[in-house]
Parts: structure tokens; C-alpha cells; sequence
């Protein structure tokens, strides 16, 4: 299980991923094991919530990892060349509300639909893994929503998209792909829209009454 985290006179930030594999596949000493089995369910809000109050207990104090990242988080509006066709903004509609009722139940924060049909629900195998998935069963054409739920807790697992996202886009057939305006990191931001613009994948931010992430501590 790897991860890092930035230091400031304010606090710690955590940054990079972890595997959800490592879950089953690491090797935790006893005081882990213990708090791990404390876990009356496990995911990402439960874990990582966990990890965040032993830092606090041993005096870090873990800030939004949104911290300082207001150019990384788009708003509303189209970010590519083309905007969303009629049918993909139907499907963006109804993928919002899928987003929304997956995050009550802590799924996970990608689905892909297409003409109306769930192809794919992310959920342990993660986001990449979903969107290979779901363009396996659906074709070209299906449309990704993916948002952070209703009182996320900003400090862990922020929604990530960057190239790697848009070019296991543009291998699975997926023609766009929509966000929670304000509440998604995008990395390489330039590189993302020109490799989407290239391939004419439509980038979209969606206003919804969720409160945006924060940028400052």
C-alpha cells in the first residue's frame, strides 16, 4: 500500500492512489490488522477515514486534498471542441442520478451508460477497470458520469481523471464523458482536452446543488 502525502505549516495533504488490491494482498503488521477488522464494512469512506484520524491522532492534521488546486477543478460547461450530442446528454442525465443513489450506498463513482442502459457500475476494480468493462459490453457510443457523493469527505479519494482516463476512453469506444462541476481533480488539463478534442471525446462539467470542493484549508 503506497501513498504520499505533501506537508505544510497547515497540514498534510494525501496524494497518489492505492491499489485496492492491496487490501488483500499486503502485508500489515498487528495494529493495522486490528483497525482493519474494526471495520464494520469496508470502502473507501471507512478506510481511508480510518487512516486520516491515526494521522490526527498522532498530531498531522489531514487537509482537503483539493487544497491550492483551483485551476484543477472545472466548473460548468463543456471543456472540448464538441459538446455532448442529444442522446449522450440523456445519458449524462440519467448517469448523474445513477452517481448519486451508487455514493448513498458507497459503490463506487463511475457509471457508463449508453441509449439508457447501465453497462457498468465501478465498483472494488476501479474506474479504469469499469470503463473497459462497460465499452466491452456496450460498443462505441456509451457515456461515463463520475462524481463524489453527497458528503464526501474531501480530504481522501477525490474523483482523479487525467490522459490515462481519456485514452482507456478512446480505447473502450466512449464518446464522453461528464463530472460534478467543482468536484473533480483534472491532471494535465491542457493534455486531457487536447487528446480528447483529437479523438472527439466531449468533456462536460454538470452543475448539481452539491457544495464544490474546497481550495484552501
Amino acid at each position: 500500500m503506497v501513498f504520499h502525502w505533501n506537508v505544510t505549516d497547515d497540514g498534510a495533504v494525501l496524494a497518489g492512489q492505492i491499489n485496492p488490491l492491496s487490501l488483500f494482498r499486503s502485508r500489515f503488521d498487528d495494529e493495522v490488522k486490528a483497525w482493519l477488522r474494526s471495520l464494520p464494512c469496508k470502502n473507501a469512506h471507512t478506510i481511508f477515514g480510518k487512516l486520516v484520524e491515526e494521522f490526527e491522532k498522532a498530531g498531522v492534521r489531514i487537509l482537503p486534498a483539493t487544497c491550492y488546486m483551483d485551476g484543477c477543478l472545472p466548473g460548468e460547461g463543456v471543456l472540448t471542441a464538441r459538446a455532448p450530442d442529444a442522446r449522450e446528454a440523456r445519458d449524462i442525465a440519467y448517469g448523474a442520478v445513477v452517481v448519486r443513489d451508487m455514493g448513498r450506498h458507497d459503490v463506487g463513482q463511475t457509471v457508463l451508460v449508453k441509449e439508457g442502459m447501465v453497462l457498468a457500475v465501478e465498483a472494488f476494480e476501479g474506474t479504469n477497470a469499469a470503463i473497459k468493462r462497460g465499452g466491452k459490453l456496450g460498443g462505441k457510443g456509451a457515456v461515463i458520469f463520475k462524481g463524489a457523493r453527497e458528503g464526501h469527505d474531501m480530504r481522501f479519494d477525490v474523483p482523479v481523471r487525467g490522459l490515462k482516463t481519456v485514452k482507456m476512453m478512446k480505447s473502450a469506444g466512449v464518446t464522453a464523458l461528464a463530472f460534478q462541476a467543482g468536484r473533480q481533480i483534472v491532471l494535465e488539463r491542457e493534455a486531457v482536452v487536447a487528446y480528447a478534442n483529437r479523438h472527439g471525446i466531449s468533456l462536460v462539467g454538470v452543475k448539481t446543488d452539491l457544495p464544490p470542493a474546497p481550495t484552501r484549508p
